[in-house]
């Protein structure tokens, strides 16, 4: 269901992929075939893991223009406050 409203407002979800590096307007991404590709894109936004781990803004710092935490990177709770978390942080791109 998020997915495809997602999807339907242009939003392209990408499973199974890792984030090599973003470049003036450019997301290289290796696809879970292993090869790489170059994206156009306006923002990356990263889901990772299903457990809470100590934050990674700091070290993204340097890679990204603006890291916004959401879900349980930033505080533990639900599918409800993951979705909200993540409705508010794409509202304000």
């Amino acid at each position: 269901m998020l997915q495809d409203g997602l999807a339907n407002c242009g939003v392209r979800s990408m499973t199974g992929t890792k984030l090599k590096c973003v470049l003036d307007g450019d997301a290289v991404v290796i696809l879970p075939e292993c090869t790489e590709q170059s994206l156009e894109a306006d923002a990356v936004i990263l889901s990772v893991g299903y457990r809470p781990v100590p934050s990674m803004k700091e070290q993204l710092a340097d890679c990204a223009a603006r890291v916004i935490e959401i879900g349980d990177g930033r505080q533990v709770g639900n599918v409800l406050t993951c979705v909200r978390d993540t409705y508010e942080a794409v509202k304000n791109l």
